[in-house]
């Protein structure tokens, strides 16, 4: 459809609220994007180093750090079912710069077997995708 053929019916009120909105924003010097991530990333890991929580931690911080050209550490913090590392991934600021990988042990089981917890998997953390699927063998 060429231009002149166009009918654009853009209310008043919006245009000229669109327009002092957009004034605003360039008129302000302060006011600027920052590219992410601009620090490293840290990965939060409930168990200790070399279990499969931590290789799919590892290897996922590798991916990463090749494709943002930024730094991704894995921090593991083994012990207490993985009760004080959730504490600690709570604990973060909400920037994106800290991440957990855990399992279903401190995301469900943990919340029916113990009673003071300091953290709710429902409210205090954002699921982001699933990273693995590992196969139990009994």
């Amino acid at each position: 459809m060429s231009a002149q053929k166009m009918n654009v019916n853009i209310p008043r009120r919006q245009l000229i609220t669109a327009t002092l909105g957009s004034a605003a924003l360039l008129a302000s010097p302060q006011i600027k994007a920052q590219a992410f991530p601009n620090k490293p990333i840290r990965i939060i890991v409930p168990f200790a180093p070399g279990g499969t929580s931590s290789v799919v931690a590892r290897s996922v911080a590798d991916e990463l750090t090749r494709q943002l050209g930024q730094s991704v550490v894995i921090d593991n913090k083994g012990g207490g079912g993985g009760v004080t590392a959730m504490a600690e991934a709570k604990a973060a600021a909400p920037d994106g710069y800290t991440l957990i990988v855990t399992h279903v042990g401190t995301l469900a089981v943990n919340p029916y077997m113990l009673k003071n917890q300091p953290y709710d998997v429902n409210k205090d953390f954002t699921p982001i995708t699933m990273l693995a699927k590992v196969p139990n063998i009994l």
